[in-house]
C-alpha cells in the first residue's frame, strides 16, 4: 500500500508517523498510540520551526538521512565518498510501501550515484526494528564511513542514561542531563564487552520504571558500534546508533 503523503504504522500502543510532503522523508511522531490519522497536516504544522534571525530562509526538516544539502545541519546519517566526491548528498524518494507494521521508503541520488532504501518494521510488543541498506549505483567505489539511524526524541525528553563496568562490576548506571550538541558513547573492542553500553536510553526528567516516558535505541550487531544523542540549537532532539566503522571497512564496489 503506497500513500503520496503520509505513513502511519502502529502496534501494543505505539505509533509511526512519517511525512513526504516535503519530498524528504520526515519521522512527524514516535511514540503513543495517536489513534486513527487520516490528515498528517496538522502534526507537520506542529513540527515546523519558525525561521529564526540570521539562519536559513527556509524551514529546516530533519528528514530521516538528514543531508546536509537540504540544509540540515546536524550530524548526517550517511557519511561516506567517492575518492573525494559525492559526500554530500541529495536523496529524492522513487517508491513508499506499506503493510500494517511496516513502512519502506527508497530513494536514489542519480549525481551521486548511490541508492538508499529505509525499512521501519513492529515486530512485537511494539518494538521498532529499522533497517538500512545503501547501494551504490555510480562508477568507481564509494567508501561508506557511516550509515547510522537517527530516531526524533519529544521535546519533553531531559536525560539520558547508559551503562558502563568492568570485570565483575557490569551495567553500572550513568544518567546525565541532555544539553546542546553530540553526546557519544563508542564501543572500540570489537566485540560485546564489560563496558558494552548494550542500548542508549532518554527519558522525561526523573523517569523511572514506574513514571515518566523512556525511549531506547540498540543495534543489532555485536562489533565496534556507536550511540549519540543530539541536541540542536532550536532544541530538536535526536537519538541515534550504529556501528562503528573502521577507515576503509566497508567499501562498496
Amino acid at each position: 500500500m503506497t500513500h503520496a503523503g503520509f505513513a502511519h504504522i502502529t502496534q501494543d500502543s505505539v505509533s509511526l508517523l512519517v511525512d513526504f510532503s516535503h519530498g524528504t522523508p520526515q519521522i512527524l511522531h514516535w511514540g503513543k498510540a495517536l489513534g486513527a490519522v487520516t490528515n498528517a497536516d496538522f502534526y507537520a504544522a506542529a513540527s515546523l520551526e519558525p525561521v529564526a534571525h540570521a539562519e536559513l530562509d527556509d524551514p529546516m526538516f530533519n528528514g530521516i538521512w538528514r543531508e546536509n544539502s537540504r540544509g540540515n545541519i546536524g550530524r548526517p546519517a550517511l557519511l561516506g565518498h567517492r575518492a573525494g566526491s559525492d559526500f554530500s548528498q541529495l536523496f529524492e524518494i522513487t517508491s513508499v510501501t506499506q503493510s500494517a507494521t511496516h513502512i519502506e521508503v527508497v530513494a536514489s541520488d542519480k549525481a551521486a550515484g548511490l541508492e538508499i532504501a529505509t525499512r521501519y518494521e513492529f515486530v512485537g510488543s511494539g518494538v521498532l526494528l529499522v533497517s538500512q541498506e545503501l547501494t551504490n549505483i555510480g562508477k568507481g567505489d564509494f567508501y561508506l564511513d557511516d550509515l547510522s539511524v537517527f530516531m526524533p526524541l519529544p521535546d519533553q525528553i531531559q536525560e539520558s542514561m547508559d551503562f558502563t563496568g568492568r570485570w565483575v562490576k557490569e551495567r553500572q548506571v550513568q544518567r546525565r542531563e541532555i544539553q546542546s550538541g553530540i553526546f557519544s558513547r563508542e564501543l572500540r573492542e570489537g566485540r560485546s564487552s564489560h563496558d558494552y553500553t548494550i542500548m542508549q536510553l532518554a527519558m522525561t526528567k526523573g523517569a523511572g520504571y514506574q513514571t515518566g516516558e523512556v525511549y531506547s535505541l540498540g543495534v543489532l550487531f555485536s562489533g565496534n558500534l556507536r550511540h549519540m544523542i543530539e541536541r540542536q540549537p532550536g532544541g530538536r532532539t535526536h537519538i541515534a546508533a550504529g556501528e562503528l566503522l573502521l577507515p576503509g571497512e566497508v567499501i562498496l564496489a
